[in-house]
């Protein structure tokens, strides 16, 4: 991945993910910052990794509808999954 191709890849996994049971909406932000810093000088390009992504996801199954989220957490060094949100929808 290089910094021309960073949006296809995140419309490529919204779109792989949206096609999943019960997603109803989803988005995929890759830190471009983070990328301009690790690219390589030679070939200009980088493998995509976990703390680069910035995930929202939106899931509803029966009558509960639940937010989640992932992003990179400097404090722990690691890009953490949390729920952000549930809610009771009616049927």
């Amino acid at each position: 991945m290089n910094l021309k191709t960073a949006g296809s890849l995140e419309i490529a996994i919204q779109e792989s993910i949206s096609v999943q049971p019960y997603v109803e909406d989803i988005s995929v932000k890759i830190d471009r910052e983070m990328l301009k810093g690790k690219l390589n000088d030679e070939f200009g390009y980088f493998e995509i990794q976990g703390p680069m992504l910035k995930v929202k996801i939106t899931v509803k199954y029966g009558s509960a509808r639940v937010k989640v989220g992932m992003e990179y957490d400097p404090e722990l060094d690691y890009p953490l999954m949390k729920i952000e949100g549930i809610e009771e929808v009616k049927l």
